[in-house]
């Protein structure tokens, strides 16, 4: 996980999805962050929620991908590159059709090879046009987040250094 190149935009992630960036905010939602694969790295958020979708398998490790779990936000999102919403019955799973969900896919900002997805799933709310709005922007504010980190990166590695005279004095 901490490997993974969303691994340093977790915070903002919680900053932008969970109420007060608290993981285990009380918000009605659980905010997942998943691989490339469907592989889901953090599932995060109102703990009686997070109980809930964990005894379907919702949790970090689980792969959520189109391929193994059917139709469901975070795999389909992956699958079609785009942003998606997936309403209750319109899971394939009939164990997750209580819920709903939006999920957007983040890209590498300068590649855009696919890096993994942001999904959030609860009741009907999550899957408003809002909620759609909401985790695209927070997909795209990754997504600069990386490039600008990626150009300070740059930045520093090709800095000249500060000539030093004998003594520690600046020339």
């Amino acid at each position: 996980r901490s490997a993974h190149p969303l691994a340093g935009a977790i915070d903002m992630i919680r900053a932008l999805l969970l109420p007060g960036g608290d993981p285990e905010a009380d918000a009605g939602v659980v905010v997942a962050v998943g691989d490339a694969a469907g592989r889901l790295l953090w599932v995060e958020g109102d703990r009686r929620v997070r109980d809930l979708t964990g005894a379907m398998g919702f949790v970090a490790g689980a792969n959520w991908s189109e391929a193994v779990v059917g139709t469901s936000a975070p795999g389909t999102a992956l699958a079609l590159g785009r942003s998606v919403q997936i309403h209750g019955a319109e899971h394939f799973n009939r164990h997750v059709a209580p819920w709903s969900c939006t999920a957007a896919p983040v890209h590498d900002p300068e590649t855009r090879r696919l890096l993994g997805v942001i999904d959030v799933t609860g009741d009907a709310e999550a899957a408003t046009p809002q909620a759609q709005l909401l985790v695209d922007a927070t997909a795209r504010a990754i997504e600069g987040e990386l490039l600008v980190a990626r150009l300070r990166a740059r930045a520093a590695a090709t800095a000249a250094p500060i000539p030093v005279r004998r003594g520690g004095a600046r020339r």
